[in-house]
């Protein structure tokens, strides 16, 4: 199904819960306000289903931190039939629970990792985790075959400094793939930086810009050790020309866009649930221009950013 631009709508980012085991410094929250309402995995598969009507072919599950679910077994096999399910997680209780994951029909995980530098590592997650926790999550994920295993890597001054050492460490671990976040807005405490800055830090593996991903039209570099460096810009207006995304909140309401307001779905009639997606989805405007309104950044910097 195709939105009013000609955006053809082929995944959708569910956000399973609020609750995290960390508060990272720069979390949007996927765009949410903390609340305690969250779906049940049945409630869940009745979302993907209708969906899968509307021709969504993907599912990503997000969170706050989705591990936190006790039930997040019977969410990943209520999306079976799916071109893909993959998970965003920060990792350091993945290496519980990667072999479950994959057995339930998991296909693959994007992990966070900015650094491998402890000290700073704690100051951006503001927890008392360290990354060799989230590097035994990652190990455990490439063994059970939930690759390629997409590494996050926000970018800041101080992370940009530690970006060879973070390569050196994964090197040994094949189906990997980094992806420089620039950050969406200021981090408080931090100084943000640019892709070119990550590039040019990894000058000594000589990175090589590969192709062009049609998702997104993301750059993909690669570099002389055989790792692929994937550039992610959120605020990038060629970004959201080729979005193909839709979002639904951890309550069960819809969104076009992380920045969007969220639209109510209906809970009980399935055919109704399946008009409304499909009304939502043709609607869907061009939201970039709203991106560069300064009352809409103000808005995301002190309420999302700055929660």
């Amino acid at each position: 199904m195709r939105d009013a631009l000609g955006r053809e709508v082929r995944s959708v980012r569910i956000s399973v819960t609020m609750r995290c085991n960390m508060a990272c410094v720069y979390c949007h929250r996927e765009g949410e306000r903390p609340g305690r309402s969250e779906l049940s995995a049945a409630e869940w598969g009745r979302l993907l289903r209708a969906c899968a009507e509307i021709g969504v072919r993907k599912v990503k599950i997000t969170g706050g931190e989705p591990l936190l679910r006790k039930d997040l077994i019977e969410i990943i096999e209520n999306a079976e039939g799916f071109e893909e399910v993959s998970l965003v997680t920060n990792g350091v209780l993945l290496a519980d629970y990667a072999g479950d994951l994959a057995e339930a029909g998991l296909d693959r995980v994007n992990v966070s990792l900015d650094t491998v530098d402890r000290k700073l590592y704690r100051k951006l997650t503001r927890s008392r985790f360290s990354p060799d926790d989230v590097i035994r999550g990652i190990e455990a994920a490439v063994s059970e075959g939930l690759t390629p295993v997409k590494v996050n890597v926000v970018l800041t001054s101080e992370t940009v400094k530690t970006l060879p050492t973070l390569v050196e460490e994964l090197a040994d671990l094949e189906g990997l793939k980094l992806q420089l976040i620039e950050p969406m807005g200021s981090i408080p405490g931090f100084r943000s930086a640019h892709a070119e800055d990550g590039l040019r830090a990894l000058g000594e593996y000589e990175p090589k810009l590969e192709r062009v991903r049609t998702f997104h039209n993301r750059e993909v570099y690669r570099l002389n050790n055989g790792m692929a460096i994937e550039i992610v810009k959120p605020m990038d207006g060629v970004m959201c020309e080729a979005c193909t995304r839709i979002r639904l909140t951890h309550d069960g309401k819809y969104k076009g866009c992380l920045m969007a307001s969220p639209k109510p779905l209906p809970r009980d009639n399935f055919g109704e649930l399946v008009r409304t997606l499909k009304e939502y989805v043709r609607t869907r405007d061009d939201t970039f221009e709203v991106h560069q309104g300064t009352s809409v950044m103000g808005r995301m910097r002190g309420d999302v950013l700055g929660r």
